[in-house]
């Protein structure tokens, strides 16, 4: 809905003084694989203080333009953060930042704690994100454990630079790629030319925009990961549900079976499996990478490989084990080694340890929030380190998703990790 009259320098000026009036909507992301819901976009809606909503566009330009972004930015994550917690939402978070706001204190004081994938900041083309200022706080953030995504890839010249010096653990491709796609060839052939950049690169790829089922059949067979849109669900308010209906999350997953080779044709299925792990060998051996670079690299080579709900990289500290990084639902929690779980028991007993239910569907939770996020039902837990210092753990949320061919790929890459990192030495580097 647009306002009565343009807006003007002066009216942003009195809309932060008289005190600002917004509301937070969320968009989900569905993994094309299995149909669930893989994390949010935060969308903010300024109103007046009547209630009349304002265009946000020019809104966002106008707040830019008066320098005033990262004051913006500072309620936008306060609110976020507040309602993640309070609405104890289990999958990442997308907020749109400015540059600057990267390294407001009041910001970091929110992002900080957050840096296992809980919240993904998303550059687009509002601000300088690069050069010499900007390059060095982006890669500090990422360094610690926090992630990026690069918006509306493929929108304008910039955007290749953005991935060069950014290197994002998301892309999400424009909508005007997206839009049509299934109808152009040229549109599916540049698709195709990013969903290779992103196998080579290591990151996960959002397709923008989807609002047809041939659209989303068509990013499906051309290899992304996520798709957002309309098709799935409308931006709303977390109180009226903003989650894709249970029956298209359902027939997601059937038409993902459909188009994968079944475990009868293992061989072919794991076929990416060589070159996924010698474009990792390629990566290790360039010899400039940090002990967390190469986790992170590990970790992205599993989930292009094994496609999981999630896999996170738990290390031994005190009588607790802490989650490090995660790629997929991010892993908030730390563990005691005191609580019956199944990374404890896999540390305490240096053994893998695998849970597989063999039920039709999966188990539902009184909650109707969990229904929707669905629950893991395949887990399975490797031991990293000799001694061992810590744990890599991933899960499926279908029935019975371990088989030999998946579980010596995890195992295997535990062993990488146990040679790349023998000590779980991750601070210091």
């Amino acid at each position: 809905m647009k306002s009565a009259t343009p807006l003007s320098q002066l009216a942003i000026t009195e809309w932060f003084e008289q005190g600002p009036v917004f509301s937070i909507a969320f968009q989900s992301l569905v993994s094309l694989s299995s149909g669930h819901v893989v994390g949010y976009e935060i969308l903010s809606r300024p109103t007046t203080q009547k209630g009349t909503s304002l265009p946000v566009e020019e809104f966002f330009e106008l707040v830019t333009q008066l320098g005033k972004a990262v004051d913006m930015d500072r309620l936008i994550v306060e609110r976020a953060m507040h309602m993640a917690h309070d609405y104890h939402i289990n999958v990442p978070i997308f907020i749109n930042l400015h540059p600057d706001s990267l390294s407001d204190p009041a910001i970091q004081k929110h992002l900080i704690p957050t840096l296992d994938g809980t919240v993904v900041i998303e550059i687009t083309e509002r601000g300088n994100w690069s050069g010499e200022i900007m390059e060095p706080v982006v890669h500090h953030y990422q360094n610690l454990g926090g992630s990026i995504a690069l918006d509306d890839f493929g929108a304008g010249y910039s955007g290749l630079q953005k991935l060069v010096t950014v290197r994002p653990n998301y892309v999400k491709i424009d909508r005007g790629l997206v839009d049509g796609c299934d109808k152009s060839a040229i549109k599916r052939n540049l698709i195709a030319s990013i969903e290779q950049i992103a196998k080579f690169l290591g990151f996960s790829l959002i397709a923008e925009g989807i609002e047809t089922y041939d659209e989303m059949v068509t990013c499906m067979n051309l290899g992304v990961d996520i798709g957002q849109g309309y098709y799935f669900s409308r931006p709303a308010s977390w109180e009226r549900h903003p989650f894709p209906d249970t029956a298209l999350s359902r027939n997601v997953a059937a038409l993902r079976t459909q188009m994968i080779p079944t475990e009868s044709n293992t061989e072919d299925y794991y076929d990416p499996f060589r070159a996924h792990f010698a474009l990792l060998m390629e990566h290790l051996a360039t010899g400039f990478l940090t002990k967390r670079d190469q986790l992170n690299l590990v970790l992205t080579t599993i989930d292009k490989v094994l496609h999981p709900f999630s896999i996170t990289c738990f290390r031994q500290q005190n009588n607790e084990l802490v989650p490090v990084a995660s790629r997929g639902h991010a892993a908030r929690s730390t563990v005691s080694l005191d609580f019956p779980s199944v990374i404890g028991q896999c540390y305490q007993s240096e053994t893998p340890q695998i849970i597989q239910r063999f039920s039709q569907t999966p188990q539902a939770l009184k909650e109707p929030t969990i229904r929707d996020f669905g629950f893991p039902e395949s887990i399975a837990a490797m031991p990293i380190g000799r001694p061992v210092w810590g744990i890599l753990q991933a899960d499926f949320l279908s029935p019975s998703s371990w088989n030999s061919s998946r579980l010596q790929i995890l195992q295997g890459m535990a062993e990488l990790l146990t040679i790349l990192i023998p000590s779980g030495d991750l601070i210091s580097s």
